[in-house]
């Protein structure tokens, strides 16, 4: 892959991440879900999580607050 190819590749995979996350957290199971992660995870504010592609963010988000 040449470095325009490569470029355009990459401007390919983030127009369309940015245009599915939005649509993708706003499924309210998504939230329910969340919760049960939460929960069985026992994390609590004294541990680091990495979250890895998981989703657009929202599970990231939820375990800052903790």
């Amino acid at each position: 892959m040449n470095q325009e190819t490569g470029r355009m590749h990459q401007a390919t995979i983030i127009e369309q991440f940015s245009r599915q996350a939005i649509s993708f957290t706003k499924i309210p199971g998504h939230y329910d879900a969340i919760r049960v992660l939460m929960e069985l995870s026992g994390v609590d504010s004294d541990d680091t999580v990495l979250d890895v592609a998981c989703s657009p963010g929202i599970v990231a988000c939820e375990f800052y607050r903790i």
